[in-house]
């Protein structure tokens, strides 16, 4: 029994450093690193950039000429350029242009929902976009007249809905643009210009690329109604020039989301 004491006793002795080695040995236990999650995209705050596009425009023209005249035959108006003629000193004017529009933005949203977004924005368009109509008036005098929108904006609330960093949206609010007119007749001619107030509706579409920086697609209806512009006498005539001014806007954006 001593002999086997004495056996554990010297195993215990070799074996103890060689398992404290062995411990030494073992790896460090490393506490597992939790995964990256990646921000979820919220379309609140403000934001300001960028736009270009283009619009296509209705000028139409009410026109007054007085005095009135019978109206000049078919020949001779075709062969003055005219695309209408004065009836008892009246007469409508309808032409079409297309212009590009270039301009900036500033806004706010709100994203009150995993989902619904509304907010407010202001923008300013450049256009170069005008058109020239003739007519006959008394006497068979040839008449031109001259439509143009040197720029329009539009003050406009917006609501939508958004997947994550993709957001569709309507927006509408109050637009606004200075119209300018001028009416001639051979040898003289009259312009005026007003600042219209209006509407506008609209919808779109606007992704985020990163925390910061968004591209959007929009198309506006911007009507700025008819207005005499001009109410005036030149070359005999007592003239009155009223422009029905609308236009269709499709651009591209880029906004900095601050």
């Amino acid at each position: 029994m001593q002999a086997l004491k004495n056996v554990l006793l010297v195993g215990a002795v070799v074996f103890m450093p060689a398992a404290a080695f062995a411990s030494d040995l073992a790896p460090t236990p490393v506490e597992p690193v939790p995964p990256v999650v990646e921000p979820t995209f919220t379309w609140t705050g403000f934001f300001a950039g960028a736009n270009a596009g283009w619009a296509r425009g209705s000028l139409d023209t009410d026109l007054t000429a007085i005095p009135p005249a019978p109206p000049a035959p078919p020949p001779l108006a075709a062969a003055l350029g005219a695309t209408t003629t004065l009836v008892a000193g009246h007469g409508h004017l309808k032409d079409t242009a297309n212009s590009v529009v270039l301009g900036g933005q500033i806004g706010y949203n709100y994203q009150f929902d995993p989902h619904w977004v509304v907010g407010a924005e202001a923008d300013l368009q450049y256009t170069g976009m005008h058109s020239t109509a003739h007519a006959i008036g008394a006497n068979n005098i040839p008449i031109s007249v001259k439509t143009q929108l040197d720029w329009f904006g539009t003050l406009r609330l917006r609501a939508g809905y958004a997947f994550d960093s993709f957001l569709v949206y309507g927006t509408g609010g109050l637009a606004y643009g200075n119209v300018k007119a001028k009416v001639g007749v051979p040898g003289e001619s009259i312009s005026d210009s007003d600042v219209r107030v209006g509407w506008t509706l609209g919808a779109g579409a606007e992704y985020a690329l990163t925390q910061h920086w968004i591209l959007r697609a929009e198309y506006l209806y911007v009507d700025l109604g008819k207005k005499a512009t001009i109410n005036k006498t030149v070359g005999g005539f007592r003239i009155t020039d009223k422009p029905d001014v609308s236009l269709n806007v499709v651009r591209a954006a880029v906004n900095y989301k601050f």
